[in-house]
Parts: structure tokens; C-alpha cells; sequence
């Protein structure tokens, strides 16, 4: 399986193999590890919810110029809002996706901070899975350890080395 990072100047992605290391169909999430990845690679924050309906986000998502998987990949950006209440099954926004975009994140703008994982698209709504869902599947495969800062890796409270 292949990810793609962006460079250390953002503007080419690289392409590394990953494996995957646990999945979870009823929360249509995976985890992967990315293989020999050398240089500094820029993590995405989790936002705290609640999140609501109008609120502006992007989807960061690499799609194939054609749609093929033959093709060379493209890095996007998919405005739009958020287009459901608040809950912690479902968040639908108003982004266009396109074929490929799965797993990628979608974040507030301002803040630069994830609030879901685009998981598919309808006609007129995109679907990701919230970050209430990633916390829960994290928190499962870390050994349901909930006093773990996600955004971290430390315990909650725990200074900085």
C-alpha cells in the first residue's frame, strides 16, 4: 500500500509503502504505518468537539488527475461547511471529493485542527467519520488508556521533555 507526504517545502509529494497495522470496519477507519520515512513529517491536531452546522472546513486530499489510479496524483483542497447538528455517528459537509479522496483529513481552516476523516460522498454531501470516532479507535488500540493526549502521545498533564 502507498501514502504520500508532502516535502519539506509542501509543493511534492513522496510517495512511501505503509502497511496496515489495525482496522476497524464499523468505524470504517485504519491505521497505517508509513516504511522509511527519513524527514520531518508535520502532524495534524485533533479538534476538541463540539463542532456546528455552518462552521467553514477543508478536505487536504490527494485525487488522480483522471480518476484512474494510473495517473499522477494531485494535491487539492475541498472547501465547504459543515452540514449537520453536532453528534458523535456522522459529520456531512458541503466539500467536493473526488474519487480517492478516502482518509483524508478534514479540518477547520483558521485553526488548522482535524475534525474528521472523509469516509465517501452522495450527490450533494461528503461523509467523515468524526473525531470522536478516531479518539475511541486510538484510544482502543493504545490499551483504552484515556488519560493519553492523542495530539501528544503524553499523558494528560504530563510536562514536555
Amino acid at each position: 500500500m502507498a501514502v504520500y507526504f508532502f516535502n519539506s517545502d509542501g509543493l511534492i509529494p513522496r510517495r512511501y509503502n505503509a502497511r496496515i497495522i489495525r482496522t476497524d470496519e464499523g468505524r470504517d477507519l485504519a491505521w497505517l504505518r508509513a516504511q522509511d520515512v527519513y524527514e520531518p513529517v508535520t502532524c495534524l491536531r485533533f479538534f476538541d468537539p463540539p463542532y456546528a452546522s455552518g462552521w467553514n472546513v477543508v478536505a487536504l486530499a490527494y485525487t488522480t488527475l483522471d480518476g484512474s489510479s494510473a495517473t499522477i496524483l494531485e494535491p487539492g483542497t475541498y472547501s465547504g461547511t459543515i452540514t449537520n447538528e453536532p453528534d458523535e455517528v456522522s459529520l456531512t459537509c458541503s466539500c467536493t471529493s473526488k474519487q480517492g479522496a478516502s482518509g483524508s483529513p478534514l479540518i477547520l481552516p483558521r485553526i488548522d485542527r482535524v475534525v474528521g476523516v472523509l469516509a465517501g460522498a452522495s450527490h450533494a454531501s461528503v461523509y467523515a467519520v468524526p473525531v470522536t470516532h478516531i479518539r475511541e479507535f486510538l484510544i482502543e488500540w493504545l490499551g483504552g488508556d484515556e488519560d493519553l493526549d492523542l495530539n501528544t502521545g503524553r499523558k494528560l498533564g504530563e510536562e514536555e521533555p
